[in-house]
């Protein structure tokens, strides 16, 4: 994660830090470099690693939104086990659809407008729904579970609080 908070640092953001050894970055970059952020970190990722990692930035109101609406609050008994799934693009969510179709309980699915929540009651790695959505959306999608979520936002809202 060091690696990952230099490879910010040289990039230019702001404010770099480091949240869980999950691959998140929290920074602050300005408004006129948020659209083009995501490729050039997974340029540099490419070029430090030798590997590509598909970057997805969410902005912080968004991850506000993402954290207020989650309609799965009341299902989820483990935080552990209830998934959130980022996208670039909340259009690339219409391609999960079709898992509106198949009954998961005791697992639960729902869509926001930012990202998808998936409820896997037996545990993440057995889950018929992360599999099937992992499928449907490829690379198109990141998914973190809702406790390294709320850590995220606590990074996000500490570097909101101390800009002003």
């Amino acid at each position: 994660m060091a690696e990952l908070r230099a490879l910010g640092d040289d990039l230019g953001l702001e404010g770099v830090a480091t949240v869980l050894n999950s691959g998140n970055l929290v920074f602050t970059v300005p408004d006129s470099r948020v659209a083009g952020v995501a490729a050039e970190i997974e340029a540099a990722v490419a070029a430090a690693c030798g590997f590509s990692a598909t970057t997805i930035v969410v902005r912080a109101e968004q991850l506000a939104c993402i954290v207020a609406e989650n309609p799965l609050l009341d299902v989820a008994a483990n935080s552990a086990r209830l998934l959130v799934a980022f996208v670039a693009e909340p259009g690339a969510l219409f391609r999960a659809q079709s898992l509106f179709e198949v009954p998961w309980a005791p697992e639960a699915f729902a869509v926001g407008a930012h990202a998808a929540y998936l409820w896997c009651a037996d545990g993440v790695i057995a889950s018929p729904l992360a599999k099937a959505f992992a499928h449907l959306m490829g690379e198109s999608a990141t998914m973190r579970n809702w406790t390294t979520v709320g850590k995220v936002w606590a990074a996000v809202a500490d570097t909101q609080s101390s800009l002003g």
